[in-house]
């Protein structure tokens, strides 16, 4: 099995970033919800083609859950996620 951490930043509510899994790019977009106290996040192809959109961001919830990708798992590992304490008292985890 190979596992890999994704590097988060902290107090930002959009980022975008760019990782590699099983040797494909994708991009991520992570956007807070204030109004839920949550992060949702998308995920695109190279092309820009959305794999998810808008899933939310908890504690060992796999996000490619039912996807049938092939490609593993990706869950957030820790305390639930805060503008204030992404990347720091979590990190976000690819499993395959």
């Amino acid at each position: 099995m190979t596992t890999k951490t994704l590097s988060l930043p902290s107090s930002y509510s959009y980022f975008t970033f760019q990782s590699s899994l099983s040797n494909t790019a994708y991009t991520f977009a992570f956007t807070w919800l204030t109004r839920f106290s949550y992060y949702v996040v998308s995920m695109y192809d190279s092309s820009g083609t959305p794999i998810f959109q808008g899933r939310g961001l908890h504690p060992n919830m796999d996000l490619l859950d039912g996807l049938q990708l092939g490609i593993g798992k990706l869950y957030l590992v820790g305390d639930p996620a805060t503008v204030a304490n992404l990347g720091v008292d979590n990190t976000l985890t690819w499993e395959y």
